[in-house]
Parts: C-alpha cells; sequence; structure tokens
C-alpha cells in the first residue's frame, strides 16, 4: 500500500506542476510539500482537504481505503487522448503554460456571432 507522501506526489505530477505550483495552490511552501511527499509530516486535514479539491479525491484514498479513483474517472481515455497527452508531456515548460492558458481561457461569442449562428440553424433543411 502506498505510504500518503506517495499518494500526494502521485496527484501532484499528475496535475503537472512543480513543488512550488503545488505549494501556492495549497498555500504552503514548496519545502513543505517536499516533507509531505517524503513522508516527513503528514498533512494536517484542511490540508488534505485542499488536496482533495484541486485532485476530485476523496478522503478514502487518503484514509487508505480507496482506490485512486477519480469523481471523473468514467471519462474513457482511448490511444488518441494517450498520445496527445505524451506529445504535451514532451514540450517545454513555456509552452505547456502557454497551452493551459488557452485552454482555461473563457471565450464568449459576439453576441452578432451568436445570432448569426441561430439563423443559419433555423434555415437549414
Amino acid at each position: 500500500m502506498d505510504t500518503v507522501g506517495v499518494k500526494l506526489k502521485r496527484i501532484r505530477l499528475e496535475l503537472g506542476l512543480t513543488q512550488g505550483e503545488m505549494g501556492d495552490r495549497l498555500g504552503v511552501s514548496n519545502a513543505q510539500i517536499s516533507r509531505y511527499e517524503n513522508d516527513n509530516v503528514v498533512p494536517d486535514i484542511l490540508t488534505i482537504q485542499r488536496y482533495m479539491k484541486i485532485s476530485g479525491l476523496d478522503a478514502n484514498y487518503f484514509l487508505g481505503k480507496g482506490k485512486y479513483q477519480k469523481e471523473y474517472e468514467h471519462v474513457i481515455v482511448n490511444n488518441e487522448m494517450i498520445e496527445i497527452y505524451q506529445s504535451y508531456c514532451e514540450l517545454s515548460k513555456d509552452v505547456q503554460v502557454a497551452i493551459k492558458a488557452i485552454l482555461n481561457a473563457e471565450y464568449t461569442l459576439p453576441v452578432s456571432y451568436e445570432k448569426k449562428q441561430e439563423v443559419n440553424l433555423l434555415h437549414e433543411d
């Protein structure tokens, strides 16, 4: 069975974060993340709750009673998705950051475009 530290490191790596970036999200230092991941310190309950929120994992996973299964694990991963992810991992950190920014950006279509699309849908045969 994996230790809490191993589980926390797995979460961080899956999210593609450095210890510093994970620390920023959790409100602790990168040195503290290192202590957690090396099983030198056990995170307090508030930190575990933050890990749960960031990762989508439930408390059972951290308590050793559950599998590494996320709320959205029912999503089917196909070979194409795996290849895209592997290609992404091979990119430089700068390019990864740019891609994340694009994917996380909230786009809103101009009203005129939306109305034009509605009209086109109404007139399609």
